[in-house]
């Protein structure tokens, strides 16, 4: 076996997705410029990235992602993960990519954060509450009882997710992350479909409420700019609100 398909294997187990660290540097000192069995192509030096990063030639379109991921074995699977909630600025060239930033940065504007201040205050102030009530006499770990809750919490609010709803779609969306970074083993893909459907028909329940009964959150604001006639179609408005979730989850 040779140290590329080493490194293959390696990124297929579960230890990878724990702590893909020493693989990466493994990567970075026997094959820093490192093409999959799929196509795909790993970049592990900051030159090497910078570069690639500003080369007009190269794409974050998922289409062209598809393509390439398409030929190894189930990464079309994958990729049709990946495409579900894929239509957001991170995985789009310009001049879509500057659309849908221009949209969204209004909702993170410098004076919206500053009134937002109270309101997260007091998240944090209920969040170590409860750390404190359930450490009494034993101590917290602060990653587990504040680092971890604290962004989940906040930025479910601000997307409009109801307190109901947001253990499910933090559940659902740490399953997503942790399966789509590479191929998912074969029985595991029913129940990685099954958590994109179940969070795809939240959010997509959650843009008809929104409709219907505006508040001042993010979904209503983009409801609102959408039916206003803002270039911006559903799929990507759901996509948006994925990324700004999948962006403070964190795996238990």
């Amino acid at each position: 076996m040779t140290a590329c398909d080493e490194i293959a294997r390696g990124m297929a187990t579960p230890e990878f997705h724990r702590d893909p660290y020493p693989l990466y540097a493994r990567m970075r000192r026997e094959h820093p410029v490192y093409r999959s069995s799929g196509g795909v192509w790993y970049l592990t030096r900051y030159a090497d990235v910078d570069a690639a990063l500003r080369d007009p030639r190269l794409s974050k379109d998922q289409a062209r992602m598809r393509r390439w991921s398409a030929r190894h074995t189930g990464a079309e699977d994958v990729a049709r993960l990946r495409e579900r909630f894929g239509r957001s600025m991170p995985h789009a060239d310009p001049p879509d990519h500057t659309r849908l930033r221009t949209l969204v940065s209004k909702m993170f504007a410098a004076r919206r954060m500053r009134d937002l201040r109270p309101r997260i205050e007091a998240i944090a102030d209920g969040v170590l509450d409860d750390a404190v009530a359930a450490g009494r006499g034993s101590g917290i770990d602060v990653i587990t009882a504040l680092a971890h809750p604290l962004p989940i919490t906040v930025i479910c609010e601000l997307v409009g997710v109801p307190l109901s709803d947001r253990d499910r779609i933090g559940a659902w969306s740490r399953q997503l992350v942790d399966q789509t970074e590479a191929v998912p083993a074969p029985e595991d893909l029913r129940r990685v479909e099954r958590a994109a459907d179940e969070l795809e028909d939240s959010l997509r329940d959650l843009v008809r409420r929104r409709r219907a009964d505006p508040t001042g959150d993010i979904v209503s604001a983009l409801v609102g700019a959408m039916d206003r006639g803002a270039p911006l179609t559903e799929d990507e408005l759901l996509s948006t609100c994925y990324l700004l979730i999948v962006a403070v989850t964190r795996r238990p």
